[in-house]
């Protein structure tokens, strides 16, 4: 699975399940997730519960975001979900996020997100990569919303891994 199709997949589900917060992410916290995305370990050191194959809790949390998980499936990826109320909610958490993240990954080189599959919407998103410790990564984030037909609820996605060995489509 993609990055970008597995954070929008899993952010889908996350919308449905947990409740809004702002975004406020660190740079600590950008780091230290950069740093464990070059490992070849799968993020292994922050797996908690098991929450389904393959789909494992996220003992590292960026500030604001409600839920962090790392799923195995097809590499590594940790990714975060904010449930936000409404679509200028969402937007304002959005803009928030990728500007911490823009800071945090000073020097990181921007790159196209895939064509979205499925799921709500995305009504933005922005993705940078960089060779770290040499590893091809990737982090990004993406609102999409409304989470379901009938709601005004939007969820901004956060997410950080290595670059799939095939182009992202």
């Amino acid at each position: 699975m993609r990055i970008a199709t597995a954070a929008a997949a899993v952010g889908a589900l996350a919308a449905t399940c947990w409740p809004a917060a702002a975004a406020q992410t660190s740079c600590k916290t950008w780091k230290a997730a950069v740093s464990l995305a070059a490992q070849t370990d799968a993020f292994e050191l922050i797996r908690g519960a098991r929450m389904a194959p393959k789909m494992y809790l996220s003992k590292l949390h960026f500030a604001g975001f409600t839920h962090c998980l790392v799923g195995v499936t097809d590499g590594a990826l940790l990714t975060c979900f904010l449930m936000l109320p409404n679509k200028s909610a969402g937007q304002a958490a959005y803009a928030s996020a990728v500007a911490d993240m823009q800071t945090c990954l000073a020097g990181w080189t921007p790159l196209e997100l895939a064509k979205q599959s499925g799921g709500p919407e995305r009504l933005a998103g922005r993705r940078l990569t960089k060779t770290f410790e040499g590893a091809k990564l990737q982090a990004l984030i993406i609102l999409q919303g409304p989470v379901k037909k009938g709601s005004p609820n939007h969820v901004v996605s956060l997410a950080v891994g290595a670059m799939p060995q095939t182009p992202v489509s």
